[in-house]
């Protein structure tokens, strides 16, 4: 913000700009960095000492700097302001945060969706979306994507007219884990084992 209101102002050319945050001070003067407000500053910095002359000085906090104490007044009485006057800028950090929630909630608002076609199986399991990716087997996937050697995937895709188990009920990969009495002793097997 400092260097925003530096930019105003006209006809100085020299400016001395005064900050008792010694890490920010480190940080712009590391050759490396790779934090992305750091690397803004630099940038306005460079652009700006193009007409103007910037030096950053170090003072110490809370020692009885005139300036600093008047600085750190204002900064208090700002907190008290019925309404925000000035929004700081978001770090890179923060607007990816920011970028990746409005994300992950478009893609929930979709997988929930009644109007959304496919993975209607799956989104029944796995109601939630999520970034990090979760490792199955083979046998699991098919049964959270409902795809496999099952009669009702079968005659999905035109490959037989028989949509029954054996059994009698209709062959999908939800009743062979839950209710299909050929297969129950493969489910209590599972169960125990997770």
């Amino acid at each position: 913000m400092s260097l925003e209101f530096i930019s105003t102002i006209g006809p100085w050319n020299k400016i001395n700009l005064y900050t008792d945050s010694l890490s920010v001070l480190e940080a712009l003067d590391t050759f490396k960095t790779s934090k992305q407000e750091i690397l803004a500053i630099k940038n306005d910095i460079l652009e700006m000492s193009k007409e103007k002359s910037i030096s950053l000085h170090w003072i110490p906090a809370h020692t009885g700097i005139q300036g600093n104490e008047a600085a750190d007044s204002y900064a208090k009485k700002a907190t008290t302001r019925p309404k925000i006057e000035k929004i700081p800028k978001k770090s890179f950090k923060q607007l990816k945060n920011a970028i990746s929630n409005v994300q992950i909630q478009i893609w929930q608002e979709r997988w929930a969706s009644p109007t959304t076609k496919n993975g209607r199986h799956t989104e029944k399991l796995i109601p939630t979306v999520s970034i990090p990716t979760k490792k199955f087997s083979n046998f699991i996937v098919q049964f959270l994507s409902g795809h496999g050697r099952f009669p009702a995937y079968f005659v999905r895709f035109g490959r037989s007219f028989n949509i029954k188990c054996p059994c009698g009920a209709v062959g999908d990969t939800l009743y062979y884990v839950v209710n299909c009495p050929f297969t129950e002793k493969y489910a209590k097997k599972k169960k125990t084992n997770l």
